[in-house]
């Protein structure tokens, strides 16, 4: 949740400023924050504290077992 939040603090800030110097900061920092978010998810799932999230479906890996049936 705290990663959540630190991630919409950082788009709105992004959307707000004037600045192309700081804009590109914010990006550096947001694309950083993202990844520190996936890896926490990451660790949660591993150690089954969190259910794996949703996911697409694998169109390709599902015409590729009808192909072989």
């Amino acid at each position: 949740m705290l990663s959540g939040m630190s991630l919409g603090y950082y788009g709105v800030a992004l959307g707000t400023v004037s600045r192309r110097d700081l804009g590109l900061k914010f990006t550096r920092i947001l694309m950083e924050a993202v990844q520190y978010a996936e890896d926490g998810a990451n660790i949660l799932i591993e150690h089954n504290w969190m259910e794996k999230p949703p996911s697409s479906i694998n169109n390709i890996e599902i015409a590729k077992n009808k192909k072989k049936q």
